[in-house]
């Protein structure tokens, strides 16, 4: 079902909704675009990139994951309902993250927020500056409550389920049959992803690793980058304490260390190596989805200007 809203309407739409959820969208603070609560619908960004994702509302940089007190474990689930402004692309990754947490053994955490959170999504008018969404086709995407698709001074906006339908149910919106369709095609197109496999003793993995410094921005600034460690921090009696978990990250020579003190990617050229190929090929034989959804953040941050997109493209048989 698809509905019309006119852009003047917008912010009161977000204003009616104030009280029953936190509004969460991608905001300009200091010289950065991140996601942040707003008071106003007026202080979202949606003609750039922002340049970290959503990913940290559902799944926290650091996180507890329950008490304990001799016998007795006890968890608190979060209970604020939200709603998240993104892009499509990042709400792909949220569809990865769901692989990782929802699929097999649910993380009950994770659940909770998802379950208590609405996805609003504003679709793309221009391409990312190292955006390649197209090649992946994740500029489209059927992960939402809401799509708003700007139509010039409307905007369509069609409804993911019937809770999302409950709330367009007021005069700001008015029932139409029409889609609103957007024709993206990014600046950058990805190929050769099938020859990584054939690849994979290349040496240009060698040559583009003395680049990197194992700084971890490109993980950082991931929308599906999941990895994490847990470590329990007792109280000084030993009878309680809490166990918490925090991200890791790939590049980071402590990420595979194990008891005894082993590494298994101890050289630098392994891990960067492993990235690309976990987010382009082995995630997607384990579960049938991309890693990548080709926001392009992680070349915006690296400092040494390392391009994954240039990288395989030069991929030669």
């Amino acid at each position: 079902m698809n509905t019309l809203i006119d852009k003047k309407d917008v912010s009161k739409f977000f204003d009616r909704l104030k009280g029953q959820y936190e509004i969460v969208g991608p905001v300009k603070r200091e010289e950065i675009i991140a996601f942040d609560k707003i008071s106003s619908f007026d202080e979202v960004v949606l003609d750039k990139q922002s340049d970290f994702p959503p990913k940290k509302y559902f799944l926290p940089q650091k996180q507890e994951l329950f008490r304990y007190h001799k016998q007795k474990i006890t968890q608190k689930l979060p209970e604020n309902k939200r709603i998240v402004i993104m892009r499509p692309c990042d709400a792909n990754g949220i569809l990865t993250l769901d692989k990782v947490f929802l699929d097999e053994n649910p993380d009950q955490l994770y659940q909770k927020k998802r379950e208590n959170t609405l996805l609003f999504v504003f679709k793309c008018l221009t391409p990312c500056k190292n955006g390649f969404c197209t090649s992946l086709k994740t500029d489209e995407t059927t992960n939402y409550d809401l799509l708003f698709v700007d139509i010039g001074d409307k905007y369509v906006v069609s409804i993911g389920n019937k809770k999302a339908e409950e709330l367009t149910k007021n005069k700001l919106f008015s029932q139409i049959i029409r889609e609103g369709k957007v024709n993206l095609t990014c600046n950058r197109n990805l190929v050769n992803v099938e020859k990584l496999e054939a690849h994979f003793d290349n040496p240009i993995w060698e040559k583009e690793t003395e680049k990197c410094l194992s700084c971890n921005g490109c993980n950082v600034v991931c929308p599906t980058c999941f990895c994490f460690n847990v470590i329990d921090i007792p109280d000084l009696d030993l009878t309680k304490g809490k166990r918490i978990r925090f991200w890791s990250y790939c590049h980071s020579k402590d990420h595979t260390k194990v008891a005894g003190g082993h590494v298994f990617r101890e050289d630098r050229a392994k891990r960067f190596k492993h990235r690309i190929y976990h987010k382009l090929k082995y995630f997607k034989e384990q579960t049938g989805r991309q890693l990548c959804t080709g926001c392009g953040r992680c070349i915006d941050v690296c400092p040494t200007e390392i391009d994954m997109v240039k990288i395989i493209n030069n991929l030669k048989d």
